[in-house]
């Protein structure tokens, strides 16, 4: 690649809806494809280690996530965002994050021992209580091979190289899964981690940098480096926000109830953030989409909010709660007997996971109508509303934190949707009869499986046709009464369906 040309420029394709349409397929390949395959190795291996395994895994995972957070700066992000980037501007940044992450790395490894007598290492047990200190440092050159791919993923994806990108992130998935399945069944336990992010980490950066986007050279531009820097650091402080925000709990059942009982926290929470994950971007995929076309007219743009509320609440909401009802059942076919339960961290955040689905989504109607700031006020409110809570109130076992977390994070809801309500000009009153009347409906359908399941449970000995009979219940429940109280909101949703599928049909 020529420095003095810079990034060679992407030619217009001849189509662009289908180019565009191209990424979106593989970008949700790439995203939803890697998720449910490391959910599913999650389970094997759940089955497989103890809850104690699990917990120094995710604790180290936790300590050296931050190591990428600082270093990488959103360097990343500007280089997709600028246009014009020439090779040799990428050189400093390239440079300055590996430099920086070494100074981390040494740092973490440094006090690794430290940090296993701060989360009572010593009172877990005999044969793991050594482990995290070893096990942070020998994980810390995972880091050290992924900070540099970084880079050239960003430039991967500048050019719009999506499929290579899904292709890379499931084998590297898949052989590092594999590898992980296999050491665990051979006995390796606690490494058998260790073994699966090698694999991945290594199999990733090969495959990106044999056919490399991009090159560093020794040329430095430093009024580049500073221009990008400046770009990046709102993302960071983005970054930092919500790290401290949604991590703390983290830590704070690390400190205070050891590793093991993390552990149960980490596979409890697993559902959760994988439905969250995919729900959400799937409707937040849609209505951007929609926004592109609306966002100057604030009428239209707030009957397009109003709609997407409404199919929100009314089907992505359900979702969660009824798998929330079900998370006995659930947590029981997936995880087995040693997890036990682990349904009172699942049940709280999985109906987190009903209010996040739709609150989520007045960042994309503020944004869209160029109020990015007033999303930055709702996550920093809730950022100190969560540090708050777990650092003030009496919480000391898991289950008391996980309700804890849920209820601050929960809080910020009514304070996004005013936001959302003043700015795109909608009626305050049937924004709350939307949000009422899903509300109402869940907690029916949720009443109705926790009265069957006494009577449900005895016929049943094993947990999936329970769990099956159980969500039929609640399926029945719910649609019933949605249909007896509001059955125009049926037929909304499946006009908003049907015209979906139109647009699908003109776009081909």
């Amino acid at each position: 690649m020529s420095e003095q040309n810079g990034t060679a420029p992407q030619q217009p394709p001849a189509s662009l809806w289908k180019f565009a349409r191209s990424g979106v397929f593989w970008s949700l390949i790439k995203s939803w494809g890697s998720r449910f395959l490391t959910f599913f190795i999650s389970i094997i291996l759940a089955r497989l280690l103890s809850p104690e395994e699990f917990g120094i895994a995710q604790t180290s995972a936790l300590v050296l996530s931050f190591v990428p957070l600082v270093a990488e700066f959103g360097f990343g992000a500007s280089i997709i965002q600028r246009r014009n980037l020439k090779d040799y501007e990428a050189n400093l940044p390239f440079f300055a994050t590996l430099a920086v992450g070494l100074v981390l790395l040494l740092a973490v490894v440094t006090f690794a021992e430290p940090l296993q007598a701060w989360v009572r290492g010593s009172e877990t047990s005999a044969t793991t209580g050594n482990d995290l200190s070893l096990y942070i440092s020998l994980a810390a050159g995972t880091v050290l091979v992924s900070l540099p791919t970084l880079f050239q993923e960003a430039f991967y994806k500048k050019h719009m190289k999506f499929k290579e990108l899904a292709l890379r992130q499931m084998v590297c998935h898949f052989l590092g899964g594999i590898a992980a399945v296999a050491a665990a069944f051979a006995g390796f336990g606690i490494w058998s981690f260790l073994i699966q992010i090698y694999i991945a980490s290594v199999t990733s950066a090969i495959w990106l940098w044999r056919r490399p986007q991009w090159l560093p050279s020794t040329r430095i531009d430093v009024p580049a480096f500073t221009r990008m820097a400046r770009f990046g650091l709102p993302i960071v402080g983005q970054r930092f926000n919500d790290f401290f925000g949604t991590r703390l709990i983290d830590v704070l059942i690390i400190s205070q109830s050891g590793l093991a009982a993390y552990g149960l926290y980490a596979v409890g929470s697993r559902l959760y953030l994988l439905m969250l994950q995919l729900l959400q971007r799937a409707l937040y995929d849609v209505s951007l989409s929609v926004l592109s076309q609306v966002s100057h007219d604030r009428a239209r743009i707030g009957g397009v909010y109003m709609k997407t509320i409404a199919l929100s609440s009314h089907v992505m909401s359900p979702i969660f709660v009824m798998v929330a009802v079900l998370s006995p059942e659930i947590m029981l076919f997936l995880f087995g007997d040693k997890w036990l339960g682990i349904e009172s961290i699942a049940t709280p955040l999985l109906l987190l996971g009903a209010v996040q689905c739709v609150q989520h989504m007045n960042g994309a109607f503020l944004t869209a109508r160029g109020k990015p700031s007033l999303v930055l006020v709702t996550g920093i409110t809730k950022t100190v509303l969560t540090v708050a809570g777990l650092l003030l109130l009496p919480a000391h076992t898991v289950e008391s934190m996980t309700m804890v977390f849920v209820i601050c994070q929960a809080l910020v809801a009514p304070l996004s949707f005013a936001m959302s309500w003043r700015e795109l000009g909608v009626s305050a009153l049937d924004l709350a009869r939307t949000l009422l009347q899903a509300t109402l409906l869940c907690v029916l359908a949720f009443g109705a499986v926790v009265l069957a399941r006494p009577l449900v449970d005895p016929w049943f000995s094993w947990a999936l046709p329970q769990a099956l009979v159980l969500g039929m219940v609640f399926s029945a429940v719910y649609i019933s009464a949605l249909l007896l109280v509001d059955p125009g909101k049926i037929a909304m949703l499946r006009d908003m369906v049907d015209q979906g599928r139109q647009k699908k049909k003109k776009a081909r």
